[in-house]
């Protein structure tokens, strides 16, 4: 009888330990997945960050081309281009 009792306390302590170990596992993962999951989005946003940039620096170079070209030549056609993208983008 004593032998049993002490082989049943053995196995609820090591069912215990188990499901502790399990308990952290699964406590560790779904931390790890939330990181991940803050990640992607911080990646996303330094994606449209780039993005945005590249769109801005060749807005900024187009614009800076016509300016220079209307400078230079005096072209009215220029001139009414740079009206129309400043009261487009000035909205």
């Amino acid at each position: 009888m004593f032998f049993l009792r002490q082989k049943n306390s053995l196995f609820i302590k090591n069912l215990l330990q188990t499901t502790v170990a399990f308990i952290l596992f699964s406590i560790s993962f779904i931390i790890y997945v939330y990181s991940e999951k803050q990640i992607d989005a911080a990646n996303e946003l330094r994606l449209n960050s780039y993005k945005l940039a590249g769109e801005l620096r060749q807005s900024s170079d187009d614009l800076t081309r016509m300016v220079r070209t209307y400078a230079v030549t005096g072209n009215i056609l220029y001139k009414n281009i740079i009206k129309r993208y400043w009261t487009s983008e000035t909205v």
